[in-house]
Formats: C-alpha cells, sequence, structure tokens
C-alpha cells in the first residue's frame, strides 16, 4: 500500500493529475484500471471518480503491490536565446510578449530559465511541490501576442477559471493578409476559430 497527504498547495487539482504527477512511469490505463477496481481510497472512502477534488489534509491509500512511485527528478531549464518581452510581472503572474516564429515548447523553456534565474530559491521550491510552470494558454508559431504565466497553483487555478470564462478574458486577434486578396474583406471578423 501508497499512501500520500494532500499538502496545502495541491489543494483543489483533480485526483488524476495527483497521481499522474507521482506515477510518471505508469501507464495511464493502470491508473484507471486503480479507480475501477476501487484501490484507490481517499480518507478512507472508495474514489472512483477520477475528477475528484483533493483537499488539504486528505489522505490517498492505494492499494496495489506493483505499483512504483517515480522519481521527481526535475531537469533545471536550459539556457535559452528565445527572446520575449515582459509585459508584467508580480509574485502571482508573467504576461510576455511573444514574437511569432517561436514555438511554445521554447518560449516555456525560456520563461522557466528567467524565473529560475531569478530566484533559485524560489523556483527549486515550486519544483518540489510538483508545480509545472506552463503558460495559461496557447499561441500559435506564426501567432505574435501575449502570453500569461501563472506563478503559483492558486493563480494557476484563477487564471484557467478566468479563461474559461469568456466575459473575463476575451481574446483578440489582428490579421496582417498578405497579396492584396481577391475578396475584400471587412474591417473586422467576429466568429469562433
Amino acid at each position: 500500500m501508497l499512501s500520500f497527504v494532500v499538502h496545502q498547495v495541491e489543494t483543489d487539482q483533480t485526483l488524476i493529475s495527483f497521481l499522474k504527477k507521482r506515477f510518471k512511469t505508469t501507464s495511464l490505463s493502470l491508473i484507471y484500471k486503480l479507480f475501477r477496481t476501487k484501490k484507490i481510497k481517499v480518507d478512507g472512502e472508495n474514489v472512483r471518480y477520477y475528477h475528484y477534488r483533493l483537499k488539504a489534509g486528505e489522505k490517498i491509500e492505494i492499494y496495489d503491490n506493483y505499483l512504483k512511485q517515480s522519481n521527481l527528478v526535475v531537469y533545471p531549464p536550459s539556457h535559452s536565446k528565445v527572446y520575449f518581452e515582459i509585459i508584467y510581472e508580480d509574485q502571482n503572474i508573467l504576461i510576455v510578449l511573444k514574437e511569432h516564429g517561436i514555438p511554445m515548447p521554447s518560449l516555456d523553456n525560456a520563461v522557466r530559465y528567467y524565473l529560475l534565474k531569478k530566484d533559485p530559491i524560489d523556483y527549486q521550491q515550486k519544483i518540489k511541490q510538483l508545480f509545472v510552470l506552463i503558460a495559461a494558454h496557447r499561441l500559435d508559431r506564426l501567432t505574435k501576442g501575449l502570453v500569461i504565466y501563472p506563478k503559483n497553483p492558486l493563480a494557476k487555478k484563477v487564471l484557467y477559471k478566468a479563461i474559461g470564462d469568456k466575459s473575463k478574458i476575451t481574446k483578440k486577434y489582428l490579421a496582417i493578409c498578405e497579396n492584396n486578396p481577391a475578396k475584400i474583406l471587412p474591417n473586422y471578423v467576429s466568429g469562433y476559430l
């Protein structure tokens, strides 16, 4: 049997996310099988709902003799030559301007490297708490625009909720057309992509 206690910084994440972080080398089908066969308990109760939201202090027990916890080896971000401009930064979020032609994984690495160099102790603490620094949304390689990075779990939760609510954060695009399109486009186009 394996057991874990949910820490404050892990509060409100889903149980499946919690398990995927700890058992990275275990196939997802095996993790789902643990749910189906009632081998996962939270505070002594069987949990079969993958998206169960965890609360601080809850005890997770997994009844499986063959499951091995992954080593939590996190490699530091590599030095990056990817340029980005910081538009806004505070203790919760970082907003950067991504240039066109830069893929998101390269930008993510550059932002991680920036934060590691800025405050190595804070960065290492977040890694130990299994916080993964990643953009709250994505932009295509050819798109230039603002990208928001949450810097802690609470900011990540708030940002994901705000992006899901179209009245709080709206996305606007400016398209630059080349080679004089045959059909004249209106000044403003509204619709779903």
